[in-house]
């Protein structure tokens, strides 16, 4: 198990991984800018309410709050310190979820029946899932870490799916 400086390093290269998938794809900035203000802003707390997340942890969600131009939602508990993040990549969603997979195939272990792909990554505590060209992942950010962390990932994960 790695520790928080490893974990953070951790993050860091996944982090890396979904920038790069984000970075450039041949258009020029015209068509891009054009693109950009035309097309919907994905709205990932629209994917889970803040209920669900209530549900499946059994902590109270205080606020859900969006960032990264709404692909990712992150929920807070009422102590401030647990959470629950979800994160949506709604394209090259088969390349992104391979890259990460790879990155540290050792903490993983595939999750049958959950979209087209899907594992769970024991040292982020997160369900991470392929359906059609988009992932997302669903992190439980709870202190200490709780054993059922995967099952609270797995039943949020299977609401996101209904509305995708």
């Amino acid at each position: 198990m790695l520790g928080p400086m490893g974990r953070g390093v951790r993050m860091l290269a996944v982090a890396a991984v979904v920038l790069s998938s984000c970075s450039g794809n041949g258009q020029d900035r015209e068509t891009a800018s054009t693109t950009a203000s035309t097309e919907p802003e994905l709205d990932s707390c629209g994917l889970l309410s803040e209920q669900e997340v209530s549900e499946a942890t059994g902590s109270e969600v205080t606020g859900a709050d969006t960032a990264d131009d709404g692909r990712r939602c992150e929920y807070t508990f009422e102590d401030g310190l647990d959470g629950v993040s979800l994160s949506v990549t709604p394209e090259n969603g088969a390349e992104l979820f391979e890259q990460a997979q790879e990155l540290f195939p050792e903490a993983t272990s595939e999750i049958s029946g959950l979209g087209d792909a899907a594992y769970w990554d024991s040292q982020l505590q997160s369900v991470n899932v392929l359906a059609d060209d988009t992932t997302f992942s669903i992190a439980v950010q709870l202190i200490p870490v709780d054993p059922a962390s995967e099952q609270m990932a797995t039943t949020m994960a299977r609401a996101v799916l209904g509305r995708l």
